[in-house]
């Protein structure tokens, strides 16, 4: 399976943070995607999979998707041939491509003819390779940016760890103002968005560190302790740690976003 990311071009880099490419074949294995803080467009131009649904049924995926904010894991069963082309935005970089309301879209996975009408599909579709896709994701894009994100914004996305309440104070406003305003820009609350943010912080330390225990790595990603991660871990990915790493090797490992 190869897995590529490439840059957007720099009238484009403070709404999307990579484009990506997925090829390979599908083993029909279930495989968790997890929450990352990132919202994405995903366009499969091979077989789509299944999602797996509650109750065990199962919903053939649309070509084109709109992914937004998610808190809980997705399960999908790929299909036989994998030929995926995604656009990752930045945490608040959906907002500032649609101009909708963030956190409507968190927890559901849309048509992307609902967003943009077909005409991106479309083009993508008709593109021959990545490079191609590349260029017309460059192309279609920064015609739809609209304002940039508040510096308040901003600034607790760059400071995760520092309290909503020292933000807001630099920031002059209250704590309930920069909250609405998260919300509704990025689609998740500060301390959810950071949740989902210190478990992608933890996963990458696992790659960097094979040989580390989790207890180490609980306190290296600013847990409490491990029990605190276990905690958070079963509730955005459905599994402790070490159950979780073992099941991600496939598409959702390379769906997993660890921090860079």
């Amino acid at each position: 399976m190869r897995y590529e990311e490439h840059r957007p071009s720099p009238a484009l880099s403070a709404a999307v943070d990579c484009y990506w490419s997925l090829e390979g074949s599908g083993d029909g294995s279930v495989q968790p995607i997890l929450p990352d803080g990132h919202c994405e467009a995903v366009f499969h131009l091979a077989d789509p999979p299944q999602r797996l649904l509650s109750g065990g049924t199962a919903a053939r995926q649309p070509r084109g998707l709109w992914i937004g904010q998610m808190e809980s894991s997705v399960l999908l069963q790929p299909g036989p041939r994998l030929r995926v082309f995604g656009i990752r935005f930045r945490p608040a970089g959906a907002w500032m491509l649609t101009g909708w309301h963030q956190a409507e879209t968190t927890g559901h996975i849309l048509p992307l003819d609902d967003v943009w009408g077909a005409q991106l599909g479309e083009l993508l579709g008709n593109a021959r390779g990545t490079a191609e896709r590349i260029a017309v994701a460059d192309r279609f894009l920064p015609a739809r940016l609209r304002k940039p994100v508040p510096a308040m914004v901003e600034a607790a996305l760059r400071q995760p760890r520092l309290r909503v309440e020292e933000i807001a104070r630099q920031a002059g406003c209250s704590r309930r103002q920069l909250e609405r305003l998260f919300q509704a820009q990025v689609g998740l609350s500060p301390k959810s968005w950071t949740r989902i943010r210190r478990m992608q912080h933890s996963l990458h330390l696992r790659r960097l560190h094979p040989g580390w225990n989790w207890a180490r790595i609980a306190a290296e990603a600013g847990y409490f302790d491990q029990a605190h991660m276990n905690s958070d871990y079963l509730s955005l990915a459905g599994a402790p740690p070490a159950r979780l790493v073992e099941s991600l090797p496939g598409m959702g490992e390379h769906l997993a976003r660890p921090d860079r």
